[in-house]
Formats: structure tokens, sequence, C-alpha cells
């Protein structure tokens, strides 16, 4: 996955990365100041590895009782 992270400094960098149970596999900085981004592209991460929870489906329209057949 595409990681982009924009820097305390301005500067804007982006890299490539398979993440490991979730979270960077190793530290990454900024390579203009070298701040630590890590915990910035964990974030984007987690972000873009969330699995939206399925909604219920709705119940069935309120109607006619169903038709029995037989007995």
């Amino acid at each position: 996955m595409e990681i982009k992270i924009e820097c305390s400094c301005g500067q804007h960098y982006k890299f490539d990365v398979e993440p490991e149970n979730g979270q960077m596999p190793v530290p990454v900085a900024c390579p203009t100041c070298g701040v630590d981004g890590t915990d910035a592209a964990n974030s984007l991460i987690q972000q873009v590895l969330v699995v939206p929870v399925p909604t219920p489906a709705p119940p069935p329209p309120a109607g006619r009782p169903a038709l029995r057949i037989g007995g």
C-alpha cells in the first residue's frame, strides 16, 4: 500500500509498504528533517485496514401474514 505523510516541517513524502500486523514493519522518518513518522504511518494504515461493520438487514415490511399451506 502507498502511504503519504506530511511532516510537521512541511515536507510531503510517500512510500510503499506491506504492513505487518496492521503496522509499519520498520520505523520511517522524514527525509528532510528526520522526524519519526512511524506513528503517522501506523494511523494511516489503520484507517485503510478498518473493515466496516456490516449493518443488519432491515426487517421484512409489515403486511399480510404469510400463507400457510397444508394443515
